[in-house]
């Protein structure tokens, strides 16, 4: 799901509320002169926000 195609690239990052944090990814690859995206799915964990 991360990174599903050889040249695609991926990129994480995280949104902190309070003690919690949110963690997704966007991925994205080159079309032609252009980058295609992918979205921004939420990357779900078992971390418990401490």
């Amino acid at each position: 799901m991360y990174r599903i195609a050889p040249r695609m690239t991926c990129t994480t990052f995280g949104i902190r509320s309070g003690k919690k944090w949110k963690f997704h990814f966007q991925s994205y690859m080159p079309s032609g002169g252009n980058w295609e995206h992918y979205g921004v799915p939420e990357i779900n964990t078992n971390s418990q926000g401490v």
